[in-house]
């Protein structure tokens, strides 16, 4: 059962998203705070010089995980030490201004003198996707100086995803018009297709619940998912079934293990009936999962 949620994880997923790179995985919250935390044990083990050292490690870096690393500046707001090999303007950045206009640096040392540390949202760059991206960094004082050490995830711009998911949605309708339903599906299903971007990909059933196609490469357990269930219980393809029979298509949210972060996570999908023939194409999106 749990292979079976993967896959279907799979069939109607979409991102980020903004998301993530090849099946990069996103960091979350409490990845981000346990990588502040680790960060700060070996600043107690070895000292700050040392630590910082193994901050900057090219190789066996243990302070970076996909798009979560961890940065270090003192009250000055010079950048002492960033575990992602960033492009930042120089190494005093107190006055730097983020995309969306705020002094981070200034705000962090602020927030680390009054109370010891905080959370704060801005945007920022993501060097995993090198796109800007939301970014909720948690940061902490560093005990016996006066700086500052922290780490932040990046959010799931939920507008941008629905609009990539259907952008790629639109895309493979498209083409379904020009080179037609069986020319199509062998496209969708060639394993360098123009139909896969990053972890957005487009899925296509018959009405008796077949997976005819995949634009991302899978082994299902078996080619009929009609009966297959949801993490809260919905029978997902049976529900496109019926609302694309009668509307056309439609947009449904359910519960599904996303196979990037092996996490069950909210989930929307958006399909359309394919003309000319009793079936329905989607691409879908996962939602930020709730603290």
């Amino acid at each position: 059962m749990r292979y079976i949620k993967v896959l279907l994880a799979a069939l109607v997923m979409g991102s980020l998203l903004t998301t993530p790179v090849p099946a990069a995985e996103r960091g979350t919250k409490k990845e981000a705070i346990e990588l502040v935390q680790k960060a700060l044990n070996q600043i107690a083990t070895v000292g700050l010089e040392q630590a910082l050292k193994d901050f900057k490690a090219s190789d066996h870096n243990l302070f970076r995980d996909g798009d979560l690393y961890v940065f270090i500046y003192d009250y000055e707001g010079n950048n002492l030490a960033n575990s992602a090999d960033l492009n930042l303007p120089g190494t005093k950045l107190k006055d730097y201004r983020t995309p969306d206009g705020k002094l981070v640096i200034q705000e962090m040392i602020q927030m680390s003198k009054s109370s010891g540390g905080g959370a704060l949202s801005y945007h920022f760059l993501n060097p995993q996707t090198n796109e800007i991206e939301p970014k909720i960094s948690y940061f902490r004082k560093i005990p016996g100086f006066k700086g500052f050490i922290g780490c932040g995830y990046y959010e799931v711009d939920e507008s941008e995803a629905k609009r990539s998911a259907l952008g790629l949605l639109r895309k493979a309708i498209a083409h379904i018009d020009a080179a037609g339903l069986e020319q199509a599906l062998e496209d969708f299903r060639k394993p360098d297709n123009r139909f896969h971007d990053r972890d957005l990909y487009v899925f296509v059933y018959d009405y008796q619940g077949n997976n005819l196609a995949n634009s991302m490469p899978l082994n299902p357990p078996s080619s009929n998912l009609k009966d297959f269930r949801s993490a809260d219980g919905k029978l997902v393809i049976q529900q496109m079934i019926e609302m694309t029979k009668s509307n056309g298509g439609g947009a449904f949210e359910y519960e599904m293990l996303n196979p990037t972060t092996n996490q069950t996570q909210p989930k929307i999908s958006y399909f359309r009936r394919i003309p000319g023939f009793d079936g329905f194409i989607g691409s879908g999106y996962y939602k930020p999962k709730a603290e």
